[in-house]
């Protein structure tokens, strides 16, 4: 607050000192300023649920963190340049999961994978991500919704960062994957195909590596499409799974503010054109891994 009354009292100050036909200029940058302030308070804002939601944590919950990396394309150490442009690679989906212990289609087959994989299924889940749109979708929001039926498990919340911020731990992890298949290819051993991926990254603390095929099936009606109304804006998703709002789909803008956008039964019912069914990917048995990976939680501070 005491930076927005500073702003102002500046601009006050400054247009005193101008003429009058440049106030209309002034009040023009005065807001494109006010605009970007704004972005920055809510880019914050955003940054800290992260921390906020793994303080959220207990026994019979997790958090997921989730990511695209583009794809890994095959590598050898000797290769010609029609080789390096014909290439056709893997897409590496990375699913970060915390847990606190005592003392879109391709996406949802991925969940699926690593659900199905665990043998402790976490009670609950939160999962953050960035808004890009093979996350913020209108079906991957329907398809959560069926998550207590399909799997038992009640999804509390998404929340949708802005792309890019408040991932550096999957970042890492990226990193990590990037190096450890340089280091592959160094020794002289070919990246050719996914079982080559899984031998190169399968040392790295705590991580499992599966190959996964989406069961991706053609609609017969191409133009039928899941809407839900302006979804694009709601960065908050959460799916009741008892009480009065059992089989709702809210969401709002900012996360823990604001008043809920609702979705009933009888209106998903209506936004539903395509029928959703409980993935069924291809997946190799998910690698075992050989070293713990523990973090600290954050201070309430933080």
């Amino acid at each position: 607050m005491t930076l927005k009354n500073e702003f102002f009292r500046f601009i006050t100050k400054k247009a005193k000192k101008l003429s009058t036909d440049l106030h209309e200029d002034l009040d023009e940058y005065q807001n494109h300023l006010l605009y970007y302030l704004a972005h920055q308070v809510h880019k914050v804002y955003l940054n800290a649920q992260f921390n906020a939601n793994l303080l959220d944590l207990d026994e019979n919950g997790a958090v997921l963190v989730v990511d695209y990396k583009m794809k890994i394309l095959p590598k050898s150490a000797r290769e010609t340049k029609a080789e390096f442009f014909g290439k056709k690679g893997w897409t590496l989906h990375t699913i970060l999961m915390y847990t606190k212990k005592s003392g879109h289609q391709e996406l949802a087959s991925s969940l699926h994978a690593v659900i199905e994989s665990l043998e402790n299924k976490p009670k609950w889940i939160t999962i953050i991500s960035d808004n890009g749109p093979h996350y913020h979708n209108a079906d991957l929001m329907m398809i959560l919704g069926n998550w207590l039926l399909w799997y038992q498990i009640n999804v509390k919340k998404w929340i949708f960062l802005e792309a890019g911020e408040a991932k550096t731990t999957i970042d890492s992890h990226h990193a990590q994957i990037t190096h450890a298949i340089k280091r592959q290819v160094r020794l002289g051993l070919d990246i050719m195909e996914g079982a080559d991926v899984e031998t190169a990254i399968r040392d790295i603390h705590r991580t499992s590596v599966a190959h996964l095929e989406p069961n991706r099936t053609k609609d017969q009606n191409k133009r039928a499409k899941n809407t839900l109304p302006g979804n694009s804006n709601l960065f908050e998703w959460t799916w009741p799974g008892e009480g009065s709002m059992a089989g709702y789909i809210l969401g709002r803008e900012i996360p823990n503010v604001g008043e809920w956008t609702k979705f009933s039964p009888a209106q998903i019912s209506n936004l539903q054109k395509k029928k959703i069914k409980i993935p069924e990917p291809m997946s190799s048995t998910h690698t075992t891994p050989k070293n713990e990976w523990v973090i600290a939680m954050p201070n309430i501070s933080d």
